[in-house]
């Protein structure tokens, strides 16, 4: 369950809408499902917003069962951090035209980005920013992204674009 959760969490709430039938499924299949530890799990991974966020919507729109103690063991205090990227990665992968304007080529990353490192505070999120990138771009270490970007931008100037922001043409995670 917190699979799909995180999953729908993840690539945007509207962009990836099957989560909530699995959720659904999930709970109405598994009459003897650990509720407390699901909680756990997901206090423990720091992803409390997005599971709760989850199972308060399935509970309204699904009367879903939830057990209330579960519900108010995730309503713990998330950085503001964390509740705008949650905020933003409900969007999806897709930028937004402000996004595009502003950041140009380097939108499909930042959006990337924020459905990735959504639960992550600030510190978390710029620790592990480098070494995401490096994977995101295909780089075999994060030491070596100064030079990729470099290169990156020289494609982008000298006009042979490689559509490295494109999603679907990045590497697989």
């Amino acid at each position: 369950m917190l699979h799909s959760i995180v999953h729908g969490a993840r690539h945007g709430w509207r962009d990836a809408p099957q989560w909530v039938p699995d959720v659904v499924m999930i709970t109405r299949s598994q009459p003897e499902l650990e509720w407390d530890r699901i909680a756990d799990i997901a206090l423990a991974r720091g992803i409390a917003l997005p599971v709760s966020s989850a199972l308060r919507y399935v509970a309204d729109a699904f009367a879903v069962e939830v057990p209330a103690t579960v519900l108010r063991r995730l309503d713990v205090p998330t950085p503001a951090r964390a509740r705008r990227m949650f905020a933003l990665s409900g969007r999806g992968h897709e930028p937004t035209e402000a996004e595009r304007r502003f950041l140009r080529a380097g939108a499909g990353t930042y959006r990337f980005w924020v459905t990735e490192s959504a639960p992550y505070d600030r510190r978390l999120a710029a620790a592990t920013f480098p070494g995401w990138l490096a994977d995101h771009w295909g780089v075999p270490k994060a030491s070596q992204l100064p030079v990729a970007a470099l290169k990156r931008v020289a494609r982008r100037v000298g006009g042979t674009g490689d559509g490295a922001d494109d999603v679907s043409t990045r590497r697989a995670p």
